[in-house]
């Protein structure tokens, strides 16, 4: 990652780690609005027996939540913040089936999963100019069964230096000419939506 890129998402996240909660420290505006993104990504498949990929995974949420209601297989949680990653691995010590890393998903060496899911780790600003195209056929190219991901909508946002938007409508066109199975969901939310991909 670019260092100017890095140290506005150190910057970013430094002002939230007073939070009380995980999802606060990961730059979530509470944990309800985080919930609600996870429930929108496990329509993605079945999570039964599944292995899964989840890039900028902050202190793990998305484990413990869809590990309350199915038994995956793996989970491997990457993140380039390493005090994520070590809270992340601190949490879930008592886990085999969890393991976390530290880089960049753009650069690291990492397998295949079934399901690659990046919740909000697609909205930073970037110098890449193709991003999030880039990251989306990175991504795609990880999972075995589906991708999915959300993005902030186009719009006046107080958080702009730190979080960047996107046309729904142009990331659909895109994500459509890599899987014809692909779907948009934005009703959850007037701020973001999420894109699912299916092999």
């Amino acid at each position: 990652m670019d260092p100017i890129d890095l140290a506005t998402l150190v910057a970013f996240h430094q002002s939230h780690q007073e939070k009380p909660t995980s999802a606060g420290k990961a730059g979530w505006s509470s944990e309800e609005a985080q919930q609600l993104r996870f429930t929108i990504l496990e329509r993605l498949g079945d999570w039964e027996d599944a292995s899964i990929l989840d890039v900028g995974c902050g202190l793990g949420d998305f484990w413990k939540f869809i590990s309350a209601r199915y038994q995956p297989t793996i989970y491997k949680g990457v993140d380039i913040l390493p005090n994520f990653i070590s809270q992340a691995q601190e949490l879930n010590k008592d886990e085999e089936r969890v393991t976390f890393s530290c880089g960049d998903y753009m650069q690291q060496d990492l397998l295949a999963m079934d399901y690659v899911v990046a919740c909000g780790a697609l909205s930073y600003p970037t110098s890449v100019p193709d991003h999030p195209y880039s990251a989306i056929g990175r991504l795609w190219s990880l999972c075995n069964k589906g991708l999915g991901f959300n993005l902030l909508k186009t719009q006046k946002t107080d958080r702009e230096r730190y979080l960047r938007t996107y046309h729904p409508e142009e990331v659909m066109e895109f994500c459509q000419g890599i899987s014809p199975k692909t779907e948009m969901i934005d009703s959850y939310s007037p701020d973001d939506f999420t894109v699912l991909m299916h092999r």
